[in-house]
């Protein structure tokens, strides 16, 4: 009997456990039905029931667009989240992260639940200028379709055009700092058809605009603007002439047309000193240099800080391109840049008698 005794004792709280698990058991069971009771006398009266709390995303909106997460991103679009809100550290929209991505799925998606296809990041760039950059011409092929606004500038000025000319030590640099994989050809081959797509919105827009003229190297526009009443020594923000802006990009017929039609040859920029031939010479349009010199251009003028158009052609290769990153001017690539920068110092140095 005392065995029994103490088999009872000893089995006592195991005994309990099981009865105090069918006794919470009991009690989810009753909370349950009298949910069902209440949500059911609710709709009786005529009141609905609580809402269902949407789904939290997998991940943020801009990863989701980088990634092509479309479950994701209606995710986001179903809870109110703003498709254009920018990246709080990257600063970038998601129609941004899709093009970077090369989603063209996201892309099209965001494109077609309102998301703005002329959506700016913190420096102002857009989703057009990333395609030019990364040379993705299907991505830029969707937003042309959307309407996006081929003359928008970023908050330096640059337009879609001088990205599309961004050397490639600049490209891959950049590149780099975001753990981009570019490829130069497959960019190369992509800027040249996102070129060929501006083309028809370059023509328009140029015929009206003398500046985008003269920077795309479009003579009859330049004349048709001319024609028109454009003043040939107006200068932009950055204090820079129109012939200094043909310069930069090696057009020299554009140049010897702003000379016909009374540009200043010898014209300074009103916020550095430099002139046109400066500019030509530092970057080696050797073209550029001939037209300005026969049009009486004086290689002995020196800039502010004192450096003369033949010292801007001395300048290195690594000098050169970075100089010209942080103006934001296409440098070209290092074997036509060095070969014309040669030349120029011939040309100068001819003229000065060195």
């Amino acid at each position: 009997m005392r065995s029994v005794e103490l088999l009872a004792v000893r089995e006592l709280p195991a005994a309990r456990e099981r009865f105090a698990v069918r006794l919470d058991r009991v009690a989810a069971l009753t909370a349950a039905a009298a949910l069902v009771v209440v949500s059911a006398c609710q709709q009786v009266a005529g009141v609905p029931p609580p809402p269902i709390p949407a789904p939290v995303p997998a991940s943020d909106l801009w990863e989701a667009a980088a990634v092509g997460d479309i479950g994701t991103l209606e995710t986001h679009l179903s809870r109110g989240t703003d498709l254009d809100a920018l990246h709080p550290e990257f600063g970038i929209p998601a129609l941004v992260a899709a093009a970077v991505g090369d989603q063209v799925a996201a892309l099209d998606w965001l494109l077609a639940h309102g998301a703005d296809v002329d959506a700016r990041t913190g420096d102002g760039s857009t989703t057009l200028q990333a395609a030019a950059f990364l040379g993705n011409a299907p991505i830029a092929r969707r937003l042309l379709d959307a309407g996006v606004d081929v003359s928008a500038t970023n908050d330096n000025g640059q337009t879609v055009w001088q990205t599309l000319a961004t050397d490639w030590e600049t490209t891959n640099a950049v590149a780099n700092l975001y753990d981009l994989s570019l490829d130069r050809r497959t960019v190369a081959a992509g800027r040249a058809a996102i070129g060929e797509m501006l083309a028809p919105h370059l023509e328009e827009r140029a015929a009206e605009d003398i500046w985008l003229a003269a920077s795309s190297g479009n003579i009859d526009a330049v004349r048709t603007n001319i024609e028109r009443g454009a003043e040939v020594n107006q200068r932009n923000d950055d204090g820079a002439t129109l012939l200094t802006v043909a310069a930069i990009f090696g057009h020299d017929v554009v140049a010897a047309v702003l000379l016909e039609a009374g540009a200043d040859v010898n014209a300074r920029n009103q916020q550095n000193g430099a002139t046109a031939l400066h500019a030509a010479a530092f970057l080696g349009h050797a073209e550029v240099v001939r037209t300005l010199l026969a049009a009486g251009a004086d290689p002995s003028l020196a800039s502010d800080n004192g450096g003369t158009a033949i010292a801007a052609a001395r300048l290195d290769w690594p000098t050169t391109r970075y100089v010209a990153g942080l103006l934001q001017i296409p440098a070209g690539d290092e074997a036509s840049v060095m070969a014309g920068k040669a030349a120029v110092v011939e040309l100068l140095g001819a003229e000065l008698g060195q």
